[in-house]
C-alpha cells in the first residue's frame, strides 16, 4: 500500500499563515467523564486508529502533506486538568493527545483537521481502546479536489472587513488577549446556528452582522471517510431585529443551491504568496474582521461512542480556534438532552458572558438554569 500524502488545499494555506500569527491554530475536542484511562492503553488505541486514519500522523513537506508513519504523542496530566492550561502550549505535532483525572483532550493542528475529521480520528480511538476495529478514514481528497468535482453552482459574497464583533467594547482589546467561554444548556435545539446568529445579531446591536458557517463538504459524498479541511462556509447576514426563522431559510437556502461548494478568492489568492509574507498580512490586518463570528455546529455526539474501561463519557465539548480577522468563534455539539456551547474571542470576558447569556434566553426563554454549566477560561 502506498504512503499516504495529498496536497496542501489553499483552505490550509491560508490556515498554515494563521497558525503562525495566531498559535496554536487548533480543533481542540475535550471528552469528559468519570474515570481514568489506562495511559498504555490510551498509547496502543492512538497508534492503532492513527494506522487507519493516517491524516493524524502528517508532516508537511512544501505544499503537500505525507504520512510518517509515528502516531501522535500521549501526555498524561497528574490531577484534574483545566484543559486550557494544555489548550493554550503551543502544537509540537499535528496531532497530540492529553489525559487526565475525568477526561481526555484532542489536540489537532487546524492546518490538517477540521471538526468533523477530529471527531473521525477520535472516535476510532474509543472504538480500539474497546478491542473493536477501527473504521479508518483513508481518503486523501482536499476540500478544492471535491469543489472541482461537485462544481461550482454559486458565489461567495465579496470579502469585506470591518465586521463589528458582538463581543468588543468601545476600544477592542488587541487581539492577543484571547478568551473562552463555556455554557452547557438544556435540550438539543433545531435550527440552532440560526438561534445562534440571531441572538448575537441582536446582542450586537445596531448595523447588520456576517456570520461564517462552516459546511461539512462530506455531505455530498457519505461514503467518504477523510479527517481532512472539508469545511467550506456559507454567510449568513443579520440585522439587530432579524428572526431566527428568517435566517434559518437563508441557511437553507445556501445549503440546497450549495453554496459551499464555492472556491473562495481569498484563499485562491493567498495560495500564490509565501507563507511569510502572508502571515504578514494576517498580523498586519489584526482586527479588521472578515466576519462577525464564526457559528459551528458539530451535530450530536453520543457519550457512549466516547467510552471505554474504567473510563464513562459524559459530554464532549470543543475549545474553539482562535482566528487572525475573526473576533469570536462558537461551537457547539448536542450530547443527549444538552447542548455544549464554548466561546474562542478575542473581547473582554464579561460581554462573552453577557452574550452567553442573551443565547441561553433565546434558546431556553421559559426554563431556569439548575446544574448548567458556566465557566469562563483566561
Amino acid at each position: 500500500m502506498s504512503r499516504y500524502q495529498r496536497p496542501v488545499s489553499p483552505t490550509e494555506w491560508f490556515y498554515l499563515a494563521a497558525e503562525r500569527t495566531m498559535p496554536p491554530f487548533a480543533v481542540q475536542l475535550v471528552v469528559e467523564g468519570e474515570g481514568r484511562l489506562d495511559p498504555a492503553a490510551l498509547t496502543r488505541a492512538v497508534r492503532v486508529a492513527s494506522a487507519a486514519c493516517p491524516g493524524a500522523r502528517l508532516a508537511r513537506h512544501g505544499r503537500a502533506w505525507a504520512d510518517t508513519g509515528q502516531a501522535p504523542p500521549v501526555t498524561v496530566a497528574e490531577g484534574p486538568s483545566r484543559w486550557t492550561d494544555h489548550a493554550s502550549a503551543p502544537l509540537e505535532r499535528t496531532c497530540e493527545v492529553v489525559a487526565a483525572e475525568g477526561g481526555v483532550l484532542f489536540r489537532v493542528s487546524h492546518t490538517v483537521m477540521d471538526g468533523q475529521g477530529a471527531l473521525t480520528w477520535i472516535a476510532d480511538v474509543f472504538r480500539a481502546l474497546r478491542g473493536e476495529p477501527p473504521l479508518g478514514a483513508p481518503a486523501a481528497v482536499t476540500d478544492y479536489e471535491l469543489v472541482e468535482r461537485l462544481g461550482t453552482p454559486g458565489r461567495r459574497p465579496r470579502a469585506s472587513v470591518g465586521w463589528r464583533s458582538p463581543v468588543a467594547g468601545p476600544r477592542a482589546e488587541p487581539t492577543a488577549a484571547r478568551h473562552w467561554a463555556r455554557r452547557t444548556i438544556d435540550g438539543n435545539h433545531p435550527g440552532l446556528v440560526a438561534k445562534l446568529a440571531a441572538a448575537a445579531a441582536a446582542f450586537t446591536g445596531a448595523g447588520r452582522s456576517r456570520f461564517m458557517v462552516p459546511v461539512d463538504l462530506r455531505r455530498h459524498d457519505t461514503a467518504m471517510r477523510s479527517t481532512a479541511n472539508l469545511s467550506l462556509p456559507v454567510f449568513l447576514t443579520a440585522g439587530p431585529d432579524e428572526t431566527w426563522q428568517d435566517l434559518h431559510k437563508q441557511m437553507l437556502r445556501a445549503l440546497v443551491e450549495r453554496r459551499e461548494v464555492t472556491g473562495g478568492a481569498l484563499e485562491r489568492a493567498a495560495y500564490r504568496l509565501p507563507l511569510g509574507l502572508l502571515s504578514r498580512f494576517l498580523t498586519v490586518a489584526g482586527d479588521r474582521h472578515l466576519c462577525s463570528a464564526i457559528l459551528s455546529h458539530l451535530g450530536r455526539v453520543d457519550p457512549a461512542g466516547f467510552s471505554a474501561g474504567g473510563f464513562r463519557a459524559s459530554t464532549v465539548f470543543a475549545l474553539p480556534t482562535h482566528a487572525p480577522m475573526a473576533p469570536l468563534s462558537i461551537v457547539a455539539t448536542a450530547p443527549p438532552g444538552r447542548t455544549e456551547l464554548t466561546v474562542a474571542h478575542h473581547g473582554r470576558p464579561e460581554s462573552a458572558e453577557a452574550l452567553l447569556d442573551a443565547v441561553e434566553a433565546a434558546l431556553s426563554p421559559h426554563r431556569h438554569r439548575p446544574g448548567v454549566t458556566h465557566v469562563t477560561y483566561g
